[in-house]
């Protein structure tokens, strides 16, 4: 018995030094020195590194990549001028100025050419001689019933007026149906006649120009329409017609590799070599190439379309003008066509450019300023130098920015959320 109660004893006496509240007070107050430590850490580092950017009202857009093909990616109308003589050039217009329909672009120089260029003068000289004898009087003729139409496209006027105040609506139908079909008629004679003057005028201009020739011993080579004047080829410009390119695939024209080469001042050309070609800046063809995968919205006949190329510094606006079937490797071309022209389409390509598919207006923050807490998408402000979590509803965006609302403008936003996670911190 005496043993059993001195090993009661000794138990208790364990239990009494296991349990010392002294020892207690001290691992609590410990574990609240730690966590006070930590606390003031995570505020220190977040007053130390935490970065802000100001909330400002602005735009942001969502673009798609697209490869744009080419020089720098249009097709324009050309107009190649060759040479139908050997010799020397003179290049009389500088690169990429803007030239007049007839005006002198560059000269063929070749003393020994001096038949050469009577034969010329001959073949244009009977040229002008056929086309007035095929087509004497033919002018005057077109002109005629042009104003015979005209008197005739009166007199409907006149009864479809006195029609209409009869209130006779069948005899004013029929009318418009007659003066509708007249005017018609009168603008396809219009337009023949027009031609034949200018088919004249040209063969006059080419008249004249091998005339000078031959008292020079040079050949003239004009523009034989206005537009912006390129030394510079690529070897495809037989190949590349905006009408041709939706039908050659994406794959043919991605895998086209141009042939840059430049005509100089005084260069020795030889007959059939292409001297200068003709941009026609008044509507230029840009061909995209783009993975139907990635775009936002398909391009629709018609549409407005924004493009922009970093490399070029260049941005322009134009409209779908045709758009080819998404290939089964997901590419599709389209083709888009603009009136904004620019010197830099005539550098060299081809260049990557961006479509600009959405537009968003507002409030515009970074988007790594973005956090989530507690199931709601927000951003850490800085409210009297202290953080303050502030819900936000997104309304659109891009890879580094986006557009807000729940803030307001001129607020500071932190830009690193992750490391703040509460609100109350002290931002220097």
């Amino acid at each position: 018995m005496a043993k059993g109660r001195r090993k009661s004893k000794n138990n208790q006496k364990r239990r009494a030094r296991r349990f010392n509240p002294r020892r207690l007070v001290l691992l609590v107050a410990l574990a609240v020195a730690v966590w006070q430590l930590l606390v003031w850490g995570r505020a220190a580092v977040v007053t130390t590194f935490a970065r802000t950017a100001t909330v400002e009202s602005g735009a942001v857009q969502v673009t798609v990549r697209v490869d744009t093909w080419p020089l720098p990616g249009f097709v324009p109308e050309r107009d190649t001028t060759i040479t139908p003589i050997d010799g020397i050039v003179r290049l009389l217009v500088p690169e990429g100025s803007r030239v007049r329909a007839g005006e002198v672009v560059a000269e063929i120089i070749n003393p020994d050419a001096q038949g050469q260029l009577l034969d010329e003068l001959k073949r244009t000289q009977a040229e002008l001689a056929a086309f007035r004898r095929d087509n004497s009087g033919e002018v005057e003729r077109l002109r005629g019933e042009i104003s015979a139409l005209d008197r005739q496209i009166q007199q409907k006027m006149s009864e479809l007026t006195q029609a209409i105040r009869a209130g006779e609506q069948s005899k004013a139908l029929s009318l418009q149906k007659t003066i509708v079909s007249l005017t018609t008629d009168k603008v396809r004679l219009e337009e023949q006649a027009n031609a034949l003057q200018e088919r004249e005028q040209k063969l006059i201009a080419a008249e004249q120009v091998a005339q000078q020739a031959v008292s020079r011993s040079a050949l003239q080579l004009l523009a034989g329409r206005p537009g912006v004047v390129s030394y510079r080829f690529d070897g495809l410009e037989e190949t590349l017609r905006p009408e041709a390119v939706i039908a050659m695939g994406s794959k043919a024209l991605l895998g086209l590799r141009p042939r840059p080469f430049s005509l100089s001042d005084g260069a020795r050309v030889e007959a059939g070599q292409r001297v200068f070609k003709l941009y026609d800046t008044s509507t230029v063809d840009l061909v995209l190439v783009a993975n139907a995968d990635r775009l936002l919205q398909e391009f629709v006949l018609g549409a407005t379309v924004k493009l922009t190329w970093a490399e070029a510094g260049a941005a322009v606006t134009g409209w779908v003008d045709e758009v080819g079937p998404v290939e089964r490797n997901g590419y599709q071309v389209v083709r888009v066509k603009t009136r904004e022209y620019t010197a830099k389409f005539l550098e060299r390509g081809p260049w990557e450019a961006a479509v600009v598919q959405a537009t968003y207006r507002g409030l515009v923050i970074p988007r790594r300023a973005l956090c989530e807490r507690q199931g709601h998408t927000g951003v850490y402000l800085v409210a009297k130098g202290k953080t303050l979590f502030a819900p936000v509803t997104v309304v659109g965006g891009n890879a580094d920015a986006v557009v807000v609302e729940g803030i307001a403008a001129g607020d500071q936003v932190i830009t690193n959320p992750w490391l703040v996670g509460r609100d109350g911190i002290r931002i220097r």
